[in-house]
C-alpha cells in the first residue's frame, strides 16, 4: 500500500491525517441526506462563483493579457482518448443527477435546473482550469490557483470546492448500495461509501485516475445510448407513453446493445476513442433490436 502525497508539498509531514479529515468532511453531509447537502450548496455556491470571477480576473490581466502559454505537452494521448478522460470524469455523475432531480416540482424545473447547472457550468468551469492549466504549466489546481499569488483561499477554495462535488456522489453511492441491500439503512450504507473512499484515497487511487475514466467512459456510454435511445426514439418520438406496470426484469434488446458498444468500442484501435463509438454502437444495435422485436410482436 503507498500512501498518497499527490497533493501535499512543504511542511506538511503527514498527508494520512489531511486526508482521513477530508474523508470524515466529505461523509458528513452526505450521511445526514439530502436538506444537508442543499444547506451546504446554498452557503458555498456564491462562495465559489465569486472566487471564480476572482481567478479570471488574475488570469486575464495577468496572464494571458500578455499571451504568456508555459504549458507543455508532457503526455501522449491524442484527442479521442482526451474526450474519453472528460466523459468518464461526468458521465457517472450525469447519471446519478436523478438522485437530486426527483425533488423538483414539474419535469420543466428539473430541465431549467439540471441544463445549466451541469452543461453550461461545466464546460464554464472546464475552460476556466484548461487556461489556468496552459498560463501556469501546472496541472494542480492548488499549485495553479497559488501561482496567481492568491494562497490560504486557493487552499479555501479546493476544500469548499471539494465539498460541492463529494457529498453529492457520496450521497448517490449510498443510495445505489441501499438498492442492493434495501434491510440496511442508507445512513449506514453512505458512512461504508465514505471509508470505503478514503480508504482508496489513502492508497493512491488517484494514479490511477486516467485508467479509472477511461473504464468509466467505456462502460457507461453504451449504457447513455441506451437510455437516449429508449427515452426519446422509442417512447417520445413514436408517441407512445411508457407503461404503467411494473418493468421487466431484464431488457435483453438493451443487455445485448450495451454488450455490443463495449464489444465494439474495446475492439477498435485506441485513438478512435471509446466513448463516442461505444454509444453510438449501442444506439444502432438497440434501435435494430427493438425495432426488429416489435415486427415480430405485430407479426403473433
Amino acid at each position: 500500500m503507498r500512501l498518497s502525497t499527490t497533493y501535499f508539498s512543504g511542511p506538511v509531514s503527514n498527508p494520512l491525517l489531511f486526508i482521513v479529515i477530508g474523508g470524515i468532511f466529505n461523509s458528513y453531509a452526505a450521511i445526514f441526506g439530502f436538506e444537508k447537502i442543499k444547506r451546504y450548496s446554498c452557503f458555498s455556491v456564491p462562495l465559489l462563483t465569486l472566487f471564480c470571477l476572482w481567478i479570471l480576473f488574475e488570469l486575464f490581466s495577468n496572464n494571458l493579457g500578455e499571451m504568456r502559454l508555459d504549458y507543455v505537452k508532457t503526455g501522449g494521448l491524442n484527442y479521442w482518448q482526451g474526450v474519453d478522460l472528460v466523459i468518464g470524469g461526468y458521465i457517472a455523475g450525469a447519471l446519478a443527477a436523478s438522485d437530486f432531480t426527483r425533488y423538483t416540482l414539474n419535469n420543466r424545473s428539473n430541465w431549467m435546473g439540471v441544463l445549466p447547472g451541469t452543461f453550461i457550468m461545466s464546460f464554464f468551469l472546464g475552460l476556466i482550469g484548461m487556461f489556468c492549466t496552459a498560463a501556469t504549466g501546472e496541472w494542480n489546481p492548488v499549485k495553479e490557483i497559488q501561482s496567481f499569488g492568491l494562497g490560504v483561499p486557493a487552499l479555501v477554495f479546493i476544500f469548499i470546492a471539494n465539498g460541492t462535488t463529494n457529498f453529492n456522489l457520496l450521497y448517490s453511492s449510498g443510495l445505489a448500495v441501499t438498492n442492493i441491500f434495501p434491510k440496511i439503512s442508507r445512513w449506514k450504507n453512505t458512512l461504508v461509501s465514505g471509508i470505503a473512499g478514503t480508504a482508496l484515497a489513502v492508497m493512491g487511487i488517484e494514479q490511477h485516475l486516467q485508467d479509472i475514466l477511461s473504464f468509466l467512459a467505456l462502460l457507461f456510454s453504451p449504457v447513455l445510448g441506451v437510455l437516449l435511445m429508449d427515452f426519446f426514439i422509442n417512447n417520445r418520438l413514436s408517441g407512445q407513453e411508457t407503461p404503467a406496470k411494473s418493468p421487466q426484469k431484464l431488457n435483453i434488446p438493451g443487455f445485448i446493445a450495451i454488450l455490443t458498444g463495449i464489444v465494439v468500442a474495446r475492439g477498435l484501435p485506441k485513438y478512435w476513442g471509446t466513448s463516442v463509438t461505444g454509444l453510438l454502437s449501442s444506439s444502432l444495435c438497440y434501435l435494430l433490436l427493438k425495432a426488429a422485436l416489435d415486427k415480430k410482436l405485430k407479426m403473433q
